[in-house]
């Protein structure tokens, strides 16, 4: 089954259908976050609005790798500098 999430949603839950997920439960930087969550493959799509600035270069770089890892890509998803899901055509 494919899934859709919504990484660092805050009080917002402004997307039916999607998972929405804070800090503590699907931290982009904690492998084991997305293997309790995830089966690898299984995303259709990602959200991170308001997430990747607030990381420095390197956890940005892991965090864009653990996201690779867990998604597939879906027409209208935006991608990072190496090709990986970072939104879904947010402009991210």
């Amino acid at each position: 089954m494919e899934q859709r999430v919504v990484i660092g949603a805050g009080q917002q839950n402004n997307n039916p259908g999607w998972t929405h997920t804070q800090e503590n439960e699907l931290n982009l930087l904690v492998r084991d976050h997305w293997s309790r969550l995830f089966t690898p493959g299984s995303l259709s799509a990602v959200l991170a609005e308001h997430v990747w600035e607030h990381l420095p270069y390197e956890e940005g770089i892991e965090a864009e790798s653990s996201t690779m890892k867990n998604g597939t890509r879906e027409k209208g998803s935006s991608t990072g500098p190496s090709g990986s899901i970072t939104g879904t055509g947010t402009g991210n």
